[in-house]
């Protein structure tokens, strides 16, 4: 038996495509309503393909079989690895325009779960702050100031965080948050992670 809601999910979705512009959406005779309903739909349909993929990289992760993951997803263990069992992380920045993403980034790897926000609040007492993740890592730039980071639940709501906090990753489940302080960078050695960040 499922244990997902799919009434709800269908209204959370009729949701989603009532929060556009209502303009857009409000007159049914007119062929572009149609047209940009399938707009949404197909962004709707690409994000939650990219959810799923990000949901069974976080199952192998913690070590299901894909026995357990083909059942969830009702079908065998041999069609779930074949479908995701090459399925790579992919890092924020691919969902979002590359406008703005610093030039010198550098990766921190590997991370866990467990040690990547001791990690980040480390670095980022010495200026370095996250601007992109995937499965074990964070790609970080420097600054001239102390930067903090946190991670909430995917589910959790952002209303959560203060002020000034900016999304930077979700790799799921959970997405990742950062913010300057204003306060310098302390100084500190070595000065750059181990290794410049892999072309996307």
């Amino acid at each position: 038996m499922s244990l997902i809601d799919r009434d709800a999910v269908r209204h959370s979705l009729i949701d989603i495509i009532a929060d556009q512009d209502p303009t857009r959406l409000a007159d049914p005779a007119a062929d572009d309503t149609w047209l940009d309903l399938m707009a949404t739909a197909v962004v709707v349909a690409e994000e939650a393909s990219q959810l799923l993929n990000q949901a069974v990289l976080a199952a192998r992760r913690a070590e299901l079989s894909w026995a357990r993951i083909g059942d969830r997803l009702g079908t065998t263990r041999q069609a779930a690895q074949q479908r995701f069992g090459r399925v790579e992380p992919i890092p924020w920045p691919a969902y979002q325009s590359q406008k703005g993403r610093p030039k010198r980034v550098w990766r921190l790897r590997p991370l866990s779960f467990d040690n990547e926000l001791e990690e980040l609040e480390r670095w980022g007492r010495q200026g370095w702050h996250s601007v992109g993740a995937g499965s074990n890592f964070h790609d970080v730039a420097p600054s001239t100031e102390i930067w903090e980071h946190r991670r909430l639940p995917v589910t959790a709501p952002e209303s959560d965080l203060g002020p000034d906090w900016h999304r930077i990753a979700f790799v799921f489940p959970y997405v990742y948050y950062a913010r300057p302080t204003g306060q310098p960078a302390e100084p500190a050695q070595p000065a750059q992670p181990d290794e410049p960040a892999q072309s996307d």
